[in-house]
């Protein structure tokens, strides 16, 4: 599998002004978990606080864990779905995202996410200005293959995908 990102890179250092201890965690959702189902999404006007996952196992449904906030408390909360029970699927064909200083925080993080898929596109969620912009194109046919990045107690801090 070819991974894109996360973008922004964990490993590049922005600033000191993070608050103390915060803890990063590093997740990493592939597609060998099953095929896609939905996206979970929730955000305020300042950031995407919250992604989450469902997947397909068989005949199952299994959820990730939430990423980001573990309440799902944002004022937003979308669902994009990918499998809606008839024959059509959707596949993700681009992932596009903005990242920048979340203003009640002081820290940086995912301030819009949108994602198009072979019929629809979803978003954009969250802020729309920010500092920087991230647009991957997974080019023709089903060429996704999960989601990764990080992502402290509150926001999600970066986002890359695999192919």
């Amino acid at each position: 599998m070819l991974k894109v990102g996360p973008f922004p890179s964990p490993n590049r250092v922005y600033s000191t002004n993070n608050k103390e201890g915060m803890e990063i965690v590093v997740w990493d959702e592939k597609k060998e978990k099953g095929k896609l189902a939905q996206m979970f999404i929730s955000y305020d006007s300042q950031c995407i606080n919250s992604l989450a996952f469902q997947y397909i196992e068989g005949d199952q449904f299994t959820l990730s864990p939430i990423f980001g906030s573990q309440n799902l408390d944002a004022p937003n909360f979308e669902t994009v779905t990918f499998m809606d029970g008839s024959d059509n699927e959707y596949y993700i064909t681009r992932v596009s995202w903005s990242h920048g200083i979340i203003d009640n925080q002081k820290a940086r993080g995912l301030k819009t996410l949108t994602i198009e898929t072979n019929e629809k596109t979803y978003g954009p969620f969250g802020y729309p200005y920010s500092d920087t912009n991230f647009n991957i194109s997974l080019g023709f046919g089903d060429q996704f293959g999960g989601f990764h990045g990080t992502a402290s107690s509150d926001i999600i801090k970066s986002i890359g995908v695999g192919r």
